[in-house]
């Protein structure tokens, strides 16, 4: 398998709010550490835009295992499913 090559920056590029997919994973990388040595990196899955009425350019997401669990929005929430905006 290969992919295409690209140049990397030696800084974090965030996807632009334009540029989400509804239903790809991306991930969230925080460090736990101040020397920002130790990342925890966290898959979510967007789920979409302005998902409650009132919203207004609200972004969504969700943790990719309630989502692979069949977890949606609109459904009852386990205690465990996690959703972010």
């Amino acid at each position: 398998m290969r992919f295409e090559a690209r140049d990397l920056q030696p800084y974090a590029e965030p996807v632009s709010p334009d540029d989400l997919c509804v239903g790809t994973i991306y991930f969230s990388v925080q460090y736990i550490d101040d020397h920002l040595l130790i990342p925890v990196v966290t898959p979510l899955v967007f789920i979409g835009r302005d998902l409650m009425t009132d919203d207004h350019g609200t972004l969504y997401f969700q943790d990719a295992e309630s989502h692979r669990d069949g977890v949606r929005f609109e459904s009852d929430w386990p205690k465990d499913a996690v959703f972010l905006a």
